[in-house]
């Protein structure tokens, strides 16, 4: 037996209670432990995957946006030539 309760059962009735009570809390304590560590393997999972699959994601959306900024002033400036290749046209 359990090296706490095995005093305890000395005690007659009142030391059952306190051997039941020492019994039902350490199992609570192992429980949460357990759930603890469980919550932190789950918190590291997801972690590894946010690195493996999120992150790369951003990088690429990220390219994309510089990319599509790049081609959009060119496409600006190229009607800005035209614009004014335009004015001077109209100028007498």
């Amino acid at each position: 037996m359990d090296k706490l309760i095995e005093p305890l059962l000395n005690y007659g009735a009142l030391g059952i209670f306190a051997a039941l009570l020492v019994y039902f809390a350490r199992s609570l304590l192992l429980r949460e432990q357990k759930r603890a560590d469980d919550s932190a393997a789950e918190v590291t999972r997801l972690n590894t995957l946010m690195q493996e699959k999120t992150i790369p994601a951003l990088i690429a959306a990220t390219q994309a946006v510089a990319t599509a900024q790049t081609v959009l002033q060119g496409i600006k400036y190229q009607q800005d030539v035209e614009a004014a290749s335009a004015a001077k046209v109209r100028t007498p």
